[in-house]
């Protein structure tokens, strides 16, 4: 089936106008309106910006001038949800597929083409080639979005082997912009994202430094969950004071000394469930502790993250299932 390439488009809005109706802002950032062009005319784009400068508008705007689907692929369940509700909270129609979603009718929506943005798995895409074709057919679609797209070189075949499949997305949609996006990507990295994806040789590199100088890492050795504790009560001390100070009740509740949200990461689903009961107990976080592991259900692991992105819980205990988000 012959598709056009999107060389040709009539906005009813400029990409400004709807950055600022839709997300408040009057300017764009970095690289953002040079990649917008970019697909707009037509071009695959790989984007290399830090995280929070706004990669996800650079994909996001261009549907909408278009008035088209766009394509999301992602190997994060917690990532596709947290960015479809916020879609959804700016009037935007959107919606995520992989093993995590079970509402029958949301699928079946989806694939009529009722949702402007529609998030995939990256084992559902590279298996959903006809499927994607037919909704270009029907409906239209403005481009495919690869985020994290760092995992087609440096960990596809650990990680998600099925990231390194995701160039036959190119022979489902061969006139539809393949936009790669990443935080992290050295030349050689990029190369091979570029390659490996079957982006066109004329396609737009957009690298912007990754540098985040306010952000600090450190390692310290814990020997303990007590002294993991210790250093959570420091830090909720410390919270107090850049606050202004608490109410104090019981002395040793951390919660009530505002704990500042922490992710805490174990190597054993055992150790992630030890941790979680201790912190738990009422003279340290006093049930404001989560856990989430691969042995837990997706019912309970999705309410553990959302628990933990509302503020509802002070502190996330987890094995790596919360980076690969198995679902």
């Amino acid at each position: 089936m012959h598709q056009e390439p999107l060389t040709a488009y009539f906005p009813s809005a400029r990409p400004l106008d709807i950055l600022e109706e839709y997300w408040g802002y009057s300017q764009f950032r970095f690289c953002q309106e040079q990649v917008i062009n970019n697909i707009l005319e037509g071009n695959d784009c790989l984007v290399v910006m830090p995280t929070g400068g706004g990669k996800s508008i650079c994909y996001q705007i261009p549907p909408l001038v278009l008035d088209r689907v766009c394509i999301v692929v992602s190997p994060l369940i917690s990532l596709m949800e947290d960015q479809v509700a916020a879609l959804n909270a700016r009037r935007l129609s959107a919606a995520f597929l992989g093993s995590a979603q079970n509402s029958r009718q949301v699928k079946d929506d989806a694939w009529t083409g009722k949702y402007q943005f529609l998030y995939l798995t990256p084992e559902l895409a590279t298996s959903s080639g006809p499927a994607l074709a037919s909704l270009h057919k029907r409906r239209g679609i403005a481009l495919v979005a690869i985020d994290e797209a760092h995992c087609v070189s440096e960990w596809g075949h650990d990680f998600r082997p099925d990231y390194r499949r995701l160039g036959t997305l190119r022979d489902a949609l061969p006139g539809v912009p393949i936009v790669a996006l990443t935080a992290t990507a050295t030349p050689r990295v990029r190369e091979d994202i570029v390659r490996n994806l079957g982006m066109h040789r004329g396609a737009g590199r957009f690298v912007e430094s990754f540098e985040r100088t306010n952000l600090h890492f450190a390692v310290r050795q814990k020997t303990s969950v007590a002294e993991a504790a210790s250093e959570l009560k420091e830090a909720a001390a410390r919270n107090r004071g850049q606050r202004g100070g608490v109410k104090r009740c019981k002395p040793l509740a951390l919660a009530v000394l505002q704990v500042p949200s922490t992710l805490i990461y174990a190597l054993t689903t055992k150790e992630v469930d030890e941790i979680a009961t201790y912190l738990n107990q009422p003279t340290v976080l006093n049930g404001r502790a989560g856990r989430y592991h691969a042995k837990m259900t997706p019912k309970e692991r999705r309410e553990a993250h959302t628990a933990f992105m509302r503020d509802d819980l002070d502190v996330l205990v987890a094995s790596v299932a919360y980076g690969k988000c198995f679902a």
